[in-house]
């Protein structure tokens, strides 16, 4: 059996959390800290307090429209990595 690359170890770690992550118990954990951050937030009467509830918007909304960030962006990153060879459009 081969041994397994530290890259493939990573990638599946990754995955690992963000399944999690999309899972239903994932979504209640980022709405309840994304609320957490706004309510804490609103307890201070400053820019700080205002940069925290801005910062807890994001995972509650995207958990309640069931929507992974994280996904996108590791998508994202393997869709950049074109593979190395000939052009595709045949063109030289």
């Amino acid at each position: 059996m081969a041994v397994r690359l530290h890259r493939d170890t990573v990638r599946s770690t990754q995955m690992a959390f963000i399944n999690f992550l999309k899972s239903p118990m994932g979504r209640v954990l980022r709405v309840a800290g994304g609320f957490a951050l706004i309510v804490y937030g609103g307890t201070h009467a400053s820019l700080v307090g205002l940069a925290l509830m801005m910062a807890g918007m994001v995972p509650a909304v995207t958990g309640l429209a069931g929507i992974c960030l994280l996904e996108e962006l590791v998508r994202g990153r393997e869709a950049a990595q074109v593979p190395q060879g000939s052009p595709r459009e045949g063109r030289a």
